[in-house]
């Protein structure tokens, strides 16, 4: 081999390692789990690295886990005056008398 072809297959080296480290590869190699980034897939399959991980969770998921609470929340209330209402419709259940 050619000093010459070593110095090419040296900088095509050195290129690939390059973009690796910025995380240019990371969505494609996740599966294999070889990404540099933190990478995350969402429900329908998508995968996520890095920044934009970052941003799909601030702008996505944060949302929807406040909106489950929020949910919870508002289910939990609703049993509390339901209970209410029962014991009002129905005080011998409640205070038996």
């Amino acid at each position: 081999m050619s000093a010459r072809n070593r110095g090419v297959i040296g900088a095509v080296v050195a290129v690939l390692l390059l973009l690796y480290f910025r995380g240019t590869f990371d969505t494609a190699l996740y599966p294999l789990g070889l990404n540099f980034q933190t990478c995350g897939k969402n429900g329908f399959g998508a995968v996520f690295c890095g920044d934009d991980l970052e941003a799909y969770e601030k702008e996505v998921v944060q949302p929807a886990r406040r909106a489950g609470r929020k949910l919870e929340e508002i289910g939990q209330r609703a049993r509390e005056v339901g209970r209410e209402a029962e014991c009002i419709a129905y005080p011998r259940r409640c205070y038996g008398y």
